[in-house]
């Protein structure tokens, strides 16, 4: 029985039978007893959202009446449950928080109390804290170069957190071309660059936000638009007709340059069938694929390449190789002793070919009397003679005619006979 003083009295207890009864007197004295703690208040260090909990165990007659106090002021409630084993006086005071706030932090304290005296427990801190969350997170900026860049953060933590700015990884410093501030009474971080450059700035900038209770980060891209670089322009080409040939441009330029391809200054179609434009690949290459070249496609080739931020030029030559055709030789040719004799032919190619004249497989300008053969080549009509003065015996026999260029060596023969 869980007597309290008010049960201090005198007790009769009577026994009954058949036969009769008897009476026994007893004087009850219910000693009030003051309150002890079983177990004291701990600090506690936990998570906004998390439950905060205290028990403490109390015992004393008549049962105390526990109150639980935060910074000096009572707060509540507070559940009392009883002990289940039959007899015990001790009982547990139960302060309990379902969602702690950073408002709960402070100094806890508890006062149990009864008729006989009070008890107090220690004085404990409580520490809530909050992991840092983004309530605005930094976004991704785009800018010219030389220009200024400012990414903001709006944070919620606590305690107050550590915001580092890291650009690429690597932590900035405040100096007169990066300007970093932070609200402790807002939580609003800055990040100002000045004076963008884009082999210096471009890539990630993170923002990292630290306390005791954790870190976050959360990273933004800084695009920096630069004008059209050329890297590696056009140089001139030379191609045999009929081939393909591709000329190709790298360059560099933010946002990625367009481009524009001109023949002799005259602008090349898109839909043009004998060209191939192709558009920019990965790492910025700008390629113009000239189908089956013809000796009219011989020229200027040019590449305009334009973008926000301005635009770039490169240029170069072709040259279209023909391979030499030797047309209008006579298989044989009948001269007379003493008499001049003309071999004649027409000759084409490009670039304009080196003609040779062979007797019997011997260049006839290396032969001893070479002062009696003369070429003549008409460069606008393609005519070539090989003139023999005062024929002799000799020079019957068979001739080579050879035209070599860039493109091409081709040789055709012809048989002369030479007559009294």
């Amino acid at each position: 029985i869980n007597a309290t003083p008010q049960d201090s009295q005198a007790y009769t207890a009577r026994a009954t039978n058949k036969v009769g009864s008897v009476d026994g007197k007893v004087n009850l004295n219910v000693k009030e007893v003051k309150p002890t703690l079983k177990n004291d208040l701990e600090p506690q260090t936990i998570n906004v959202g998390d439950e905060l909990v205290y028990r403490l165990l109390v015992d004393g007659r008549p049962t105390p009446t526990v109150k639980f106090y935060k910074d000096g002021n009572e707060i509540g409630p507070v559940t009392i449950e009883q002990s289940s084993t039959p007899g015990d006086s001790v009982v547990t005071a139960i302060l309990r928080v379902p969602q702690a706030a950073t408002t709960d932090q402070g100094e806890y304290q508890a006062s149990v109390e009864n008729s006989a005296g009070v008890v107090k427990t220690k004085k404990v801190k409580v520490t809530v804290q909050q992991l840092p969350v983004f309530l605005q997170t930094p976004q991704d900026v785009s800018v010219s170069q030389g220009k200024e860049a400012t990414f903001e953060a709006q944070l919620s933590a606590f305690p107050t957190p550590k915001v580092t700015w890291l650009l690429n990884g690597k932590p900035l410093t405040a100096n007169v071309d990066c300007s970093i501030t932070f609200d402790n009474a807002t939580q609003k971080a800055t990040l100002t660059l000045r004076k963008i450059d884009v082999d210096k700035h471009s890539g990630t900038i993170t923002c990292q936000a630290e306390n005791v209770a954790g870190k976050v980060t959360h990273d933004a891209k800084l695009n920096v638009f630069t004008g059209p670089k050329i890297l590696k322009g056009l140089k001139d080409e030379s191609i045999i007709e009929g081939q393909d040939i591709t000329l190709t441009i790298e360059s560099s330029g933010q946002p990625a340059p367009t481009a524009q391809w001109y023949f002799n200054d005259k602008p090349i179609a898109v839909n043009d069938q004998h060209y191939e434009i192709i558009v920019a690949k990965e790492g910025h290459a700008y390629e113009l694929k000239i189908k089956q070249a013809k000796a009219e496609d011989e020229g200027a080739y040019k590449v305009v390449l334009t973008n926000t931020e301005g635009e770039s030029t490169s240029q170069a030559n072709l040259n279209v190789h023909v391979v030499p055709v030797i047309k209008s030789l006579p298989a044989k040719i009948d001269g007379v002793q003493g008499q001049q004799i003309i071999i004649s032919c027409q000759i084409t190619g490009r670039p304009k070919p080196e003609i040779i004249f062979l007797k019997d497989k011997k260049d006839v300008m290396t032969l001893e009397d070479k002062a009696r053969y003369q070429i003549e080549y008409n460069e606008q009509t393609g005519d070539v003679r090989l003139i023999i003065s005062d024929a002799k015996e000799e020079d019957q026999g068979k001739y080579t005619v050879r035209a070599k260029n860039a493109a091409q060596t081709v040789e055709e023969q012809t048989v002369v006979n030479v007559s009294a």
